[in-house]
């Protein structure tokens, strides 16, 4: 018998197409241990709601829909699909859900998250699709874009990326593009040709790591501008609000 809670898990894996032990604990198990959330997936699994796998490259196993999960998903959301295959870059979509997570498991009341692969299907057709698009309402209603930094990418290609989100800013307006890195070394280097960009919107400059350990509210990042800032997110958000009016 699926729970109201089982529910929930398996239309978040449908939004989110794979979810670790880990995330699965921060959404819906915050008062159980870890062991207690494997229990209940190996459940799920055993029952082909969802399907687990194991890499060697991470210590948490990820699950997503199975088929007795698509059946259930399908009853309110038939367009959802199954997926058959690890996706290639992993570690990038773990990390953008790992956003999602730190995003949807904060007291903030969230006008959307949406991830890129669900995007598409929302009618998105800008030159630039960012990793993910989050909004929230504070005082005021913040919309974020979100890149995730793997260090794979050319300065000059995260710049040209920027390019491109001032014309979705012409027709969307957003507040800032958080760029999230996944490497050590950074981005410091390419922070004074960033800052130069004339843009209808901020840079905000912030490691994975920080986010994962602090929360997307309470890390610290730093505002690409004429004068580098650091602050949280909601008040670099403010401080910019101010700037433009």
């Amino acid at each position: 018998m699926l729970t109201p809670r089982d529910k929930r898990i398996l239309g978040k894996c449908a939004d989110a197409a794979w979810l670790t032990t880990s995330q699965i604990h921060a959404l819906f198990f915050k008062d159980k241990t870890l062991d207690a959330v494997r229990k209940r997936l190996r459940k799920l699994v055993e029952a082909s709601y969802l399907k687990t796998v194991q890499t060697r490259y991470f210590l948490d196993s990820f699950y997503t829909l199975d088929d007795a999960g698509i059946d259930v998903v399908r009853l309110t959301r038939p367009d959802v699909q199954k997926h058959r295959t690890v996706p290639e870059h992993l570690e990038h979509l773990a990390a953008i859900n790992d956003v999602r997570i730190a995003v949807e498991s904060s007291n903030r009341k969230i006008r959307f998250f949406y991830a890129h692969w669900e995007l598409p299907a929302l009618g998105w057709m800008y030159p630039v699709i960012p990793d993910a698009t989050f909004s929230i309402v504070t005082d005021r209603t913040s919309t974020c874009m979100v890149e995730i930094d793997r260090g794979t990418e050319l300065s000059k290609d995260i710049l040209k990326k920027f390019e491109g989100y001032a014309i979705v800013a012409l027709t969307f307006p957003f507040d800032a593009v958080i760029l999230l890195t996944t490497s050590p070394k950074g981005r410091s280097k390419s922070e004074r040709l960033w800052a130069k960009t004339e843009r209808p919107f901020a840079i905000f400059l912030g490691t994975h790591a920080d986010m994962v350990k602090d929360g997307i509210w309470s890390m610290q990042l730093r505002y690409v501008g004429r004068a580098m800032r650091i602050g949280t997110l909601t008040e670099l958000c403010e401080e910019h609000a101010n700037e433009e009016e």
